[in-house]
């Protein structure tokens, strides 16, 4: 739908009924005070940079095992250091 459609609704005056087909409910705004707007920016960003370190460590792990015996073993300060890359960049997006 277009942006400025807010609700349609079909109408039948023959059955004397009407039925909402679409509505586009406004998102509701935070609540949150203004000075701890960035303090919860900055709190949301660290948790997705460690979800990110996360999620690639155990990528990484499984991909390690895959290749080779004890793989996760013998990969480990390289899968570290390529998950604490990706959690960096993910916190200075």
């Amino acid at each position: 739908m277009a942006g400025f459609v807010r609700r349609v609704t079909v109408v039948r005056p023959a059955e004397g009924t009407s039925e909402v087909v679409y509505t586009d409910k406004p998102k509701k705004k935070k609540k949150i005070s203004r000075w701890l707007k960035r303090l919860e920016k900055r709190e949301r960003r660290v948790a997705e940079a460690i979800q990110a370190y996360g999620d690639e460590m155990v990528y990484r792990h499984n991909q390690s095992n895959e290749k080779r015996r004890n793989g996760f073993i013998r990969d480990r300060r390289l899968n570290v250091r390529r998950a604490n890359r990706k959690a960096i960049k993910q916190l200075l997006k």
